[in-house]
């Protein structure tokens, strides 16, 4: 126990759409949005498209993984938007919604900034807002 790691975030272990278990704590690299979604929503969809896919284009080759996690929407048509989008970061499903709770997730889409020793929970998740926060950590 004494020499166990302590982490400023909570930390989740959810399947991917192969069904692959992924950790959060296992993705962290500088800086990781943690991003929540619901793929029923066309709102969030169109989120990934025109702010999550050119975050990750900006700053992903500099150090930023993004973990999504898709609430309550079933889980085929989270698998069936995930492939559409042929999104690159890492998409996790959470059937239980226990993440959502952890997060104190009051609507979607939302994001945690984890980078360095701090995890912030982020009260703005536009394009700009986002390049500002995660340019702050990388």
């Amino acid at each position: 126990i004494n020499s166990a790691g302590e982490l400023d975030y909570i930390d989740m272990t959810l399947p991917n759409v192969n069904g692959t278990d992924v950790t959060l704590s296992s993705s962290v690299l500088k800086a990781t949005l943690v991003v929540f979604w619901d793929c029923s929503d066309a709102l969030n969809k169109i989120y990934n498209l025109e702010v999550l896919k050119p975050l990750w284009d900006e700053f992903h080759s500099r150090g930023l993984q993004i973990y999504q996690v898709n609430l309550g929407a079933p889980k085929a048509d989270w698998a069936r938007v995930v492939d559409e989008q042929k999104m690159p970061w890492i998409n996790v499903y959470d059937m239980s919604g226990q993440s959502m709770m952890n997060y104190a997730v009051t609507e979607v889409p939302s994001a945690y900034l984890i980078g360095g020793e701090v995890t912030e929970r982020l009260s703005k998740v536009d394009l700009q807002a986002l390049r500002t926060a995660v340019s702050k950590v990388l």
